[in-house]
């Protein structure tokens, strides 16, 4: 299988763990394009619906991404286990991510939106109601507090920040609107001046949903 083959698979693959309605339709019409006009025509997104294909598939590569930088697990003894709500169904390529950067640990990740773990099983991932893992999540006390994981934040985002740089208006329309309430800015003006200035978990939530 060529490479351009193997985009084109990647990008189907990555698009049917999407939310959009219209996904299979633009698939298959992407599919009679590639017989019609072969590969390269698709590849190199020459149609509306080759376009929509890569952008669907870059949505959901660019979530799996953010999801696997930003779970936290929680460790006991050989397991690590997380949990997370995620928009798209990307738990277990999440499962999968995390058994290869930790072979010798059992791995268990939770996704709290279709209530289903995916635990690691030898060279298998098994599916399970997640009812049991929650509970064994929840029992599991974190190794770092909330205080200390706020001063580590702190000292990072004083080491990372550029003051010549910052630019609140950039930071406002990168965030759209509908999550500001995240911040709660009347209040507390955490963005003030330019990128962030906040708590660690506002941090997140804004990384998550304004890129």
């Amino acid at each position: 299988m060529s490479f351009k083959e193997q985009e084109l698979n990647k990008r189907i693959f990555m698009a049917r763990k999407h939310t959009s309605r219209g996904k299979e339709k633009i698939i298959r019409k992407v599919l009679q394009q590639k017989a019609k006009h072969g590969i390269d025509f698709v590849v190199n997104n020459l149609s509306a619906e080759a376009k929509k294909l890569h952008s669907l598939s870059n949505q959901v590569s660019m979530y799996i991404h953010k999801a696997e930088s930003f779970i936290r697990l929680k460790q006991l003894k050989e397991t690590l286990i997380g949990k997370a709500f995620f928009d798209f169904p990307i738990a277990e390529s999440v499962t999968r991510h995390f058994i290869q950067r930790f072979p010798n640990k059992k791995i268990i990740i939770i996704d709290e939106n279709s209530n289903k773990a995916f635990v690691s099983d030898a060279n298998k991932i098994l599916k399970s109601n997640a009812k049991e893992f929650l509970e064994l999540h929840d029992s599991i006390e974190d190794s770092v507090s909330d205080k200390e994981l706020e001063s580590l934040f702190g000292i990072f985002y004083d080491s990372q920040v550029i003051e010549e740089r910052r630019n609140r208006n950039y930071a406002l329309r990168m965030m759209p609107k509908k999550y500001w309430k995240n911040f709660n800015l009347k209040e507390s003006k955490k963005i003030d001046k330019g990128f962030y200035k906040g708590s660690l978990l506002d941090y997140l939530i804004f990384i998550l949903v304004s890129s």
